[in-house]
């Protein structure tokens, strides 16, 4: 197995976490969050020079993320790792660092259930909640009764009519 040099594994992997981070998405922005000059960037992105090791320090802090996921082959660090913007993670409420941990924890859970096409698996609910005694008697009323017109508008004024109260012919 070949391995290819590490400032194309830099070099590679710093161009994708621009291209997932917005604010760090072009030289200049990246430049400036990771205290070098663009023409630095610039050069560690053509894969003309080898980076100093304080260099991918700064890169690291600038994206977020540690030194082995700059200078790993993209597919480990995809596979292994979240990608996530972990400066605004940081800056998360534990309450609300809680929520995705617990979102992950029921994904992963659940995972076993989704079907091998990897569409999501059907929410199936197998709760049924008996129907009152007055919703019965209604079911069975309109059940034996004939479909007409004349039926249906008759059902409909009931409906409308019920909770009203009873009118009087007097008022």
């Amino acid at each position: 197995m070949k391995t290819r040099p590490v400032r194309e594994i830099l070099a590679e992997n710093v161009r994708r976490l621009m291209r997932e981070r917005p604010a760090l998405d072009t030289q200049p922005k990246l430049a400036a969050k990771a205290g070098m000059s663009q023409s630095s960037i610039n050069r560690l992105l053509s894969g003309q020079t080898d980076a100093l090791l304080v260099s991918v320090l700064d890169l690291a802090k600038a994206f977020g993320v540690s030194v082995n996921e700059l200078i790993e082959e993209p597919q480990a660090t995809r596979n292994d790792v979240i990608a996530y913007d972990r400066e605004h993670y940081a800056q998360l409420s534990e309450e609300n660092k809680a929520k995705i941990a617990t979102f992950i924890e029921f994904v992963i859970a659940t995972s076993h259930t989704q079907p091998k096409s990897g569409s999501p698996a059907a929410l199936n609910i197998n709760e049924s909640i008996p129907p009152s005694p007055e919703r019965r008697a209604r079911v069975r009323d309109a059940s034996q009764s004939s479909i007409s017109r004349d039926a249906l508008s008759t059902n409909e004024n009931q409906d409308h009519t019920k909770g009203r109260g009873r009118r009087t012919s007097g008022h």
